[in-house]
């Protein structure tokens, strides 16, 4: 006689995605385990919303029978390793058509599938301001200690007539000129904000700079440029917000 089988089905959340197993195992009456000698796991698939054969398309289908006769007056009995994260395996009885979405399905009560990710959908990736300081456990502002080295990030500067500077781009910013310039009020600062400016000269050299009023350099006066070809000279700078005043910290050239 062939052996009887029975359809198994099963409704879930229409995100949910696993791989349960099927294996044949003692029929209930005995205790229920362990697995059939030589019997072959059956494998299945969790996806849009149904338990399907592994194919993904067809119905799953489990012997209810072995040639004919029950395993047990109960109905042959199956271990599931539900594929699921934090779901054990566990064991039900299959005497016909059977629905186990109240055994494997229990834990999504309530889940909905997220509609975005940091307020975009499709695929996301993690990028700058998703995360708050606080998320990513950022240094403590009342004295913590840095444990491995920071890096301001380097902003090269276009060289123009007048050589426009974002301030929120980064504090470590550095041009070569081709030409006397203007060095225009920074954008975007921040109160506090230290910068290191490197001014290099091009091939030919002695090339100045003239400062936009924002920038302050006390009784010491401005600084000269190395004037020499290719030379760079390194001056400081801190921003206060009041009186709006980018203040130079020092300088050094010759490099």
């Amino acid at each position: 006689m062939a052996v009887q089988l029975a359809t198994v089905t099963g409704t879930f959340p229409a995100d949910a995605a696993a791989f349960p197993t099927f294996t044949p195992s003692q029929p209930v009456n005995l205790g229920g385990g362990p697995e059939l000698l030589g019997a072959q796991p059956v494998k299945a698939v969790i996806s849009g919303g149904a338990l399907k054969a592994a194919d993904g398309t067809s119905p799953l289908q489990l012997p209810e029978t072995n040639q004919g006769t029950p395993l047990g007056p109960t109905g042959f009995w199956y271990w599931i390793a539900s594929g699921l994260p934090g779901i054990p395996s566990f064991g039900f009885t299959l005497t016909a058509d059977s629905d186990i979405t109240d055994l494997i399905g229990s834990p999504f009560s309530g889940a909905s599938a997220v509609a975005s990710v940091f307020g975009r959908t499709g695929a996301v990736v993690a990028a700058a301001g998703d995360y708050t300081a606080a998320e990513v456990g950022a240094v403590d502002k009342a004295g913590d200690t840095m444990g491995g080295r920071l890096a301001p990030k380097v902003v090269t500067l276009t060289d123009a007539a007048t050589i426009a500077i974002d301030a929120s781009a980064g504090n470590d910013w550095r041009v070569t000129i081709a030409g006397n310039r203007t060095i225009a009020a920074p954008s975007n600062p921040a109160d506090g904000q230290q910068v290191t400016l490197t001014v290099t000269q091009d091939a030919t050299g002695g090339r100045t700079i003239t400062w936009d009023a924002v920038f302050k350099f006390g009784t010491s006066g401005q600084p000269a440029l190395s004037s020499a070809a290719g030379a760079s000279t390194m001056i400081g700078f801190r921003y206060y917000a009041v009186p709006g005043e980018w203040r130079c910290a020092g300088s050094a050239g010759g490099f």
